[in-house]
């Protein structure tokens, strides 16, 4: 089934290009500046087509290298910059990153030892899967994440199917009817998005964050690795186990009795893998270096003490970044040799070709409307138009903006929603005279929260195709839960993101 039909697709291609040339055609409001109005038109434009996918998304992305050095607002040669960032490169090196976690099959190992240690019931094996699907999905794309977990978890259904008809229990195990497996699967695919926000690789909305926030306000410190792993792996451990105990405690009953012996199966699965090979060890060792470099990279400060990055104690913090810990693994993983005779490494020329040239373009796509947005003042503009926010209470902003943001990455990906909101978030902030991070970083998290439809995110297409989960399930217990986290992102922004961020001492 295709996510757009041939029709909304025709339509949005020509609504686009038609609300540009409106916009162009209208006076110029007092105030604005000719390319802020031309910036608006071409913002307009893009969601429109993202949003009918009317082209391909990357395709759109690169209509501000057309359009902006054409109408006089970027030169081309400034505009190019953005599609080639820091924060991107960030995300390139998290690309190999990932692909050598795949290639090496060391993500399989570490999903089957977790549930092997925790799955001993229905409801603890649904838990296991959904903390290493989580904890696999910080460090790799959501979509593979889930991806390699479903075949493991068909398994488990199809095991608990046999064991079912032998105790001869009396559970419906039909597809749409066995509720241990609609909540297996559900759970499969809300924990990647979850996991996903907890570091700034973990999904592509987190870096345009990263990315667009230091485009617009360049005086505002960047989040470290650290700072936003914090922010990010705390919200989970408080959120993951409340959709556990939704999905299985209050939309499904997944729980039975007399089925002990599925721990088996795991054990079963992870002595088929063997010892670590050479291949693994190398991933292994790699990827746990780059998580300490990230970590350590800047100065840690604790209060009564700081303790010196590492780039602070040789001298280079002006100079590097965390995509250069990103690069350096990436560079480890295409030098060492796994087989040396044969020229044998960890990542081959293959893993290049593989490269999501897609969702960089529509980073940078992202970024080159951020840059117009200050380039012509258009943020500034909008802020001056929202001053009646300055004054109302931040929860009810946060809220306001975070749940526009959850309701309309519902329909479209989350890539070009967080593209699309995060220069309305920090127009918003500068209306309301409050620290950007305190509105754009929330509305992040609460875009990646928006799994309520197969549309809403790639994770929730993978699970369907399983078989065991119906759309209506599907969004009565997405948008709940979604809608839940949402309140509770609020409050922990409010009442943990200000202290542990020290937000409120930061310049921007």
């Amino acid at each position: 089934m295709e996510k757009h039909s041939k029709l909304s697709q025709k339509v949005g291609f020509f609504a686009g290009i038609l609300i540009f040339l409106i916009v162009l055609l209208i006076k110029t409001p007092q105030g604005m500046e000719v390319g802020a109005k031309i910036t608006i038109g071409l913002l307009l434009w893009m969601a429109i087509w993202w949003a009918t996918e009317a082209v391909p998304l990357p395709i759109t992305s690169l209509l501000p290298l057309l359009i902006l050095p054409l109408f006089q607002v970027i030169s081309a040669k400034d505009i190019a910059k953005s599609y080639m960032s820091q924060e991107i490169m960030l995300f390139v090196g998290g690309f190999f990153i990932s692909e050598a976690l795949e290639e090496s099959g060391l993500h399989t190992r570490f999903s089957l030892f977790l549930i092997d240690k925790i799955g001993t019931s229905p409801k603890k094996i649904i838990l296991a899967f959904m903390i290493a699907v989580g904890f696999i999905s910080m460090w790799i794309s959501n979509t593979t994440a889930t991806v390699m977990a479903l075949p493991i978890a068909l398994s488990i259904i199809e095991f608990y199917k046999g064991l079912i008809r032998k105790e001869g229990l009396e559970v419906d195990t039909t597809p749409g009817e066995f509720k241990f497996a609609t909540a297996l699967m559900l759970g499969v695919a809300f924990a990647a998005s979850i996991g996903g926000m907890g570091t700034p690789i973990g999904t592509p909305p987190n870096i345009i964050f990263m990315s667009m926030a230091k485009q617009m306000f360049p005086n505002a410190p960047t989040l470290s690795f650290l700072d936003f792993t914090k922010f990010g792996v705390i919200f989970i451990v408080i959120f993951l186990p409340f959709t556990w105990f939704m999905l299985t405690s209050v939309f499904f009953k997944a729980g039975f009795s007399g089925l002990k012996e599925s721990k088996e199966i795991f054990a079963n699965e992870l002595r088929k893998l063997g010892r670590m090979g050479r291949k693994e060890k190398i991933v292994a060792t790699v990827f746990f270096i780059t998580v300490f470099l990230w970590i350590f990279r800047a100065d840690i400060n604790f209060g009564t003490f700081t303790l010196k990055g590492w780039s602070t104690v040789i001298g280079v913090s002006k100079f590097v970044h965390d995509s250069t810990v990103a690069i350096l693994a990436a560079l480890l993983f295409y030098v060492i040799p796994v087989d040396f005779n044969k020229g044998e490494t960890v990542l081959s020329a293959e893993s290049v070709k593989k490269l999501p040239w897609d969702i960089i373009l529509i980073f940078g796509g992202g970024l080159a409307i951020a840059d117009a947005m200050v380039t012509t003042k258009l943020a500034d503009y909008v802020g001056t138009k929202l001053t009646f926010l300055q004054g109302v209470n931040l929860l009810w902003v946060i809220f306001l903006v975070g749940g526009t943001g959850f309701l309309i990455a519902q329909f479209t990906s989350h890539t070009s929603a967080t593209s699309i909101f995060m220069p309305i978030a920090g127009a918003v902030a500068v209306a309301a005279k409050i620290h950007p991070y305190l509105v754009m970083l929330p509305t992040t998290f609460a875009i990646s929260l928006a799994f309520s439809l197969p549309a809403s995110t790639p994770p929730n297409v993978v699970v369907m195709t399983g078989g065991y989960v119906k759309v209506k399930d599907m969004l009565k217990a997405g948008f709940t839960i979604g809608l839940i986290g949402l309140v509770i992102l609020v409050f922990y922004m409010y009442f943990v993101g200000i202290p542990l961020l020290n937000i409120a001492s930061m310049p921007y």
